[in-house]
């Protein structure tokens, strides 16, 4: 999951400036959430801020859409409780 965030949200969320607060370089940041709170909820897609804003196409703003095969990624992460792995 990390390699993934890293390799198309870091630019943004997690290396000089960070986007509303939001570092998504370690798991531990993802679940840290942003200055506006959560932005992951394990196990729950539909409440997961992060998760709606990918499949929207909402994120990332100034990148290509992510892939069909990179959202569901992220959807199963999330919906398999967001483990550390």
């Amino acid at each position: 999951m990390l390699p993934l965030l890293e390799r198309r949200c870091v630019k943004c969320h997690g290396g000089e400036k960070t986007e509303e607060g939001l570092v998504l370089k370690t798991y531990a940041d993802v679940m840290k959430g942003s200055n506006n709170g959560p932005v992951i909820n394990p196990g729950n897609v539909t409440d997961s801020f992060l998760n709606s804003q990918i499949v929207k196409g909402e994120m990332p703003k100034r990148q290509p859409r992510l892939l069909e095969s990179e959202i569901k990624i992220i959807t199963a992460w999330v919906e398999a409780g967001a483990p550390d792995n």
